[in-house]
């Protein structure tokens, strides 16, 4: 704001002040009091109005850099507010992606190790799984194949040793038979050193069963070499050994001739209305483990 000095103005003295005796100034001395006053007058304006300028100029600083700081301001927030947004995304995504990862996880775990469901009482809840005949042949086994049917008769040279030639056929279990299971075990699909075979029939009496487990046993111990002919035309010859006989137990061998020691160690066993039988074929000396693993299937068949 623009400021301008005053007039300059004769000051009369007072009536109070003409009562003391005033010298009368000097020209000189009069003209030099004038020159001071407007000098101190004009400075004093000069003062003024660069104070003004300088003022205005800091307000128009003031009002340009408080306009920077909200506009900082204004990109700082909108900065907090677009991260907070990715990171909840992020977080989202990641909490969406590690659920997937341990459901996944835990269907991979699980899966293999399903097995399905089995009813206490039936031919499946008796048999031995394939982890338990492995544990007692101490060989794990991988592949599994079933039968829910005992397969046709097999022919066999001499025609007397139809039974031992085809132990597990419908020659012994016939078709009288309620339910009826044979779940066989072996390396893989591809390799069979080692086989393990249950077999499991339930007929309606105890007597039905005995005649079924009485074919068998005489079957088998009226033949101790003999061809068998299978269907695929393919011929193999056998010898069979037993160890064993009473009135509800049978342990006998089928050894293949030239095969090299392969053999297939086979134990049978009436229990009730069950006739069962537990096989064990390898090239090595499987007495023991066919012993445990009938064992272990006779605890289980409720007979």
């Amino acid at each position: 704001m623009d400021q301008t000095p005053p007039p300059l103005v004769g000051t009369e003295p007072t009536q109070s002040a003409a009562l003391l005796p005033q010298p009368a100034p000097t020209p000189h001395l009069a003209v030099s009091a004038r020159r001071f006053s407007w000098n101190r007058l004009t400075l004093t304006s000069a003062f003024l109005t660069l104070r003004a300028q300088w003022s205005s100029a800091i307000r128009g600083l003031e009002a340009r850099h408080k306009g920077l700081i909200n506009a900082l301001e204004v990109a700082r927030r909108l900065r907090s507010l677009i991260s907070a947004r990715w990171s909840r995304r992020w977080i989202w995504a990641g909490a969406v992606g590690t659920t997937l990862v341990l459901v996944a996880g835990v269907l991979w775990w699980i899966w293999p190790n399903a097995q399905p469901r089995v009813v206490p009482g039936t031919v499946q809840a008796m048999v031995l799984s394939s982890d338990e005949v492995s544990r007692l042949i101490g060989v794990t086994l991988n592949a599994e194949a079933r039968s829910n049917e005992p397969p046709p008769a097999l022919a066999a040279d001499p025609p007397s040793c139809s039974v031992a030639v085809g132990s597990a056929t419908r020659t012994v279990y016939g078709r009288s038979w309620t339910a009826f299971l044979a779940v066989s075990h072996q390396d893989t699909t591809e390799v069979a050193d080692h086989v393990v075979t249950q077999v499991v029939a339930l007929y309606a009496s105890n007597d039905l069963a005995g005649r079924a487990f009485g074919i068998l046993t005489n079957g088998i111990k009226a033949c101790t070499h003999a061809v068998r002919k299978d269907a695929n035309g393919t011929n193999s010859q056998w010898s069979y050994e037993v160890d064993s006989a009473t009135s509800d137990v049978l342990a006998w061998k089928a050894i293949q001739d030239g095969g090299d020691g392969w053999t297939c160690y086979r134990h049978a066993q009436v229990k009730g209305v069950a006739v069962l039988q537990a096989v064990v074929c390898e090239a090595g000396d499987a007495t023991s483990a066919t012993a445990k693993i009938a064992a272990r299937f006779a605890d289980k068949v409720k007979g």
